[in-house]
């Protein structure tokens, strides 16, 4: 059992490149500032070179 799931909609695309596999990479400040239309329950899923390498859900209130 889960939660109701609507099709995937990307929100923010950003392409980066780093100097070695221990850089970290500040995606912080361009989460922090989106605007979400309604509330419920919303994911993050970064993807690195067509891998996921990370899928987190959380709620949105009004």
């Amino acid at each position: 059992m889960g939660l109701p799931m609507e099709p995937a909609r990307e929100i923010l695309c950003r392409e980066f490149k780093s100097t070695s596999p221990a850089q970290r990479i500040n995606l912080i400040n361009e989460i922090h500032n989106l605007k979400f239309e309604k509330a419920g329950n919303h994911s993050v899923v970064i993807d690195i070179d067509d891998e996921t390498i990370l899928a987190m859900s959380f709620p949105v209130m009004e």
